[in-house]
């Protein structure tokens, strides 16, 4: 698997708190199971009603879990074939915090066999009691980020001292697209959505049934007039499946775990030509269930 050191100019952007979209999700591509051998080759320990596909299967509400408890459990991911490429980490719809006392590192296989007798840890969390969402920007193998190609063997390991049964909602491994500013105008990071249903009897009793709360809604705009960064929206535009597939949003990158999972709510890119050499990015986003803020 080949890793590049991200460059000055993408670390910068992370300093200076510049938005991140990330679409794609090598995963969709690979075979997944979880063992407790940790090897590519050792049997499939998956539970039969929560199979390992569910960690990427674009609902974060679906788990998958292995199918007994162990002091040690391993996702396998083989990317056999090449999936593009991932610099970004993110674990949703997870139950660690209420096992507690796990330790999770994400790890590669140095000799892309699959037997991961030598392996580099990518990211390493401590969730103690917490479920909220885990996510790491910085996949520092040699006390560098770095962007991995998506070829070859990575494996999730949790481990504690006592027998657990580990569940995943979502495992993202995933190419991060920079927006190069902040958006021009508010972006509604108050924007709060409820669904309910209300009953009036004829005696004016009215009852209020929810169905949702604490969806988030963002939508604005800003002016990107890099040649690289317009091939950046465009890409991830394309990453989406032009507006069909979710995609993760971390509005400040100096708290990646404010990640929230997202939705193009008009299904189209207006993305306008305004300058002769930029464009006008017009952003509407809605919040997919679980929603972060009610988790």
């Amino acid at each position: 698997m080949a890793s590049t050191d991200l460059s000055a100019a993408e670390l910068l952007l992370v300093t200076d708190q510049k938005p991140m979209l990330i679409a794609t999700n090598v995963l969709d591509g690979a075979a997944v199971r979880w063992n407790d051998a940790g090897t590519s080759t050792d049997g499939s320990l998956d539970h039969a009603d929560y199979p390992a596909t569910y960690a990427h299967d674009q609902f974060h509400h679906l788990y998958t879990k292995p199918s007994s408890a162990k002091t040690t459990w391993y996702y396998v991911i083989n990317m056999s074939a090449d999936e593009g490429d991932f610099d970004t980490v993110a674990i949703l719809g997870h139950n660690f915090g209420t096992i507690g006392g796990l330790t999770v590192t994400l790890e590669l296989d140095d000799n892309d066999n699959g037997a991961f007798s030598s392996t580099t840890t990518l990211a390493t969390f401590s969730p103690g009691s917490s479920n909220a969402r885990l996510c790491s920007i910085v996949l520092a193998g040699t006390g560098v980020a770095e962007r991995h190609s998506a070829e070859g063997y990575v494996r999730l390991k949790l481990t504690k001292g006592g027998a657990f049964t580990p569940q995943i909602g979502e495992l993202w491994l995933g190419r991060r697209r920079h927006l190069p500013y902040q958006f021009d105008g508010p972006l509604g990071d108050q924007h709060h959505r409820a669904d309910f249903i209300d009953f009036a009897s004829r005696s004016g009793v009215r009852t209020r049934h929810e169905m949702s709360k604490g969806q988030r809604v963002f939508s604005g705009t800003t002016l990107i007039d890099q040649s690289g960064d317009i091939t950046s929206i465009n890409s991830f535009w394309s990453e989406t499946d032009y507006g069909n597939r979710p995609f993760l949003w971390i509005p400040d990158p100096g708290t990646p775990a404010d990640v929230y999972v997202m939705h193009h709510s008009s299904g189209e890119l207006d993305f306008s030509l305004e300058l002769p050499a930029a464009r006008r990015l017009n952003l509407d986003m809605v919040e997919l269930a679980p929603f972060r803020d009610t988790e």
